[in-house]
C-alpha cells in the first residue's frame, strides 16, 4: 500500500512502467517506482517505509524492491515561494501611480508572514511610509501569509512630505 502522509501533494506508483493502485499485489523481487508530485510551494519532506524514515531522500522519486508487504508514505512541507514587494510614491498632484516606483522579488516559506522593509532616505527622501495603506494579498493589513501559488504581493505606500509656505 502507499499514499500521502498528510496533504499538499499526490503520489503515484509504477511497476515495469505500468501504473498501479494502492493495495495492488506486486510480485516478490519486482521494483516499484514511486513518484511524488508536491502542490505548488511545497517540497518532499520525507519518505517512510512502514514506520522507518528513508534517510537522505527528499527527491520526488523513491524506488523499493518488494520483499514483503509494506506501506510506503511520502510527506510534504512548505518550501520557499516567490513573492513581490511593491513600493509606491505619491505623485506630485496627489494619488498614487498605477505602476510601482520599485519592485523587490523575495522568497519565503508558505504560510509564514511576508517580510518587507519600508524604504527610508536615498530615493525615498521627502516621503513618509504610511503603514495604514499597506496591502498584502489585496487587503489593507500590515501582515499576511505567503501564498503557495506565488501570487503574494505586498504593496507599500509613501506619502509626499509637504511644507506650508507663508508670505
Amino acid at each position: 500500500t502507499f499514499g500521502v502522509d498528510g496533504s499538499n501533494g499526490t503520489l503515484k506508483a509504477t511497476v515495469d512502467g505500468n501504473e498501479i493502485n494502492t493495495g495492488d499485489k506486486v510480485k516478490h523481487g519486482k521494483t516499484v517506482t514511486f513518484t511524488a508530485t508536491p502542490s505548488p510551494g511545497y517540497n518532499v519532506k520525507e519518505w517512510k517505509v512502514g514506520n522507518d524514515v528513508v534517510t537522505g531522500n527528499t527527491s520526488n522519486t523513491y524506488t523499493y524492491t518488494v520483499t514483503k508487504a509494506v506501506t510506503v508514505k511520502v510527506s510534504f512541507l512548505a518550501g520557499e515561494t516567490p513573492y513581490k514587494v511593491k513600493h509606491y510614491q505619491e505623485k506630485e498632484e496627489g494619488g498614487y501611480p498605477a505602476e510601482p516606483t520599485e519592485t523587490e522579488n523575495k522568497t519565503g516559506t508558505v504560510g509564514t508572514n511576508a517580510e518587507y522593509t519600508p524604504k527610508t532616505g536615498g530615493a525615498y527622501e521627502g516621503f513618509t511610509y504610511k503603514s495604514g495603506l499597506t496591502k498584502i494579498n489585496g487587503t489593507i493589513q500590515t501582515s499576511g501569509p505567503i501564498q503557495a501559488d506565488g501570487s503574494t504581493v505586498v504593496e507599500l505606500y509613501y506619502e509626499r512630505k509637504t511644507v506650508n509656505v507663508t508670505f
